[in-house]
């Protein structure tokens, strides 16, 4: 059996290359996929992308503790955006 893509002029079939992620920022201290933790200054801020409507990015401040959290994944990222943007 033919590959059905051979004849096509069209369409052209390329190996897949690995996704390697961008470097973290300078003030950036970990990043997730909707998510991110900065340190500015003494403060350490949590950045998301938030779920409205072309998506916005919102931020507010955390603790040392709750960034930690975070991090190992001891800390519900959804729950914790959900409580804190109350």
């Amino acid at each position: 059996m033919s590959d059905i893509f051979s004849d096509n002029p069209y369409i052209r079939l390329v190996e897949p290359k690995p996704f390697s992620p961008p470097p973290l920022a300078a003030d950036e201290i970990f990043r997730g996929d909707w998510w991110s933790i900065h340190r500015r200054g003494d403060q350490l801020i949590f950045e998301f992308i938030s779920g409205e409507l072309a998506g916005r990015k919102k931020w507010f401040e955390i603790s040392n503790d709750e960034a930690d959290q975070l991090i190992d994944g001891s800390l519900d990222v959804i729950a914790f955006v959900r409580i804190r943007e109350v």
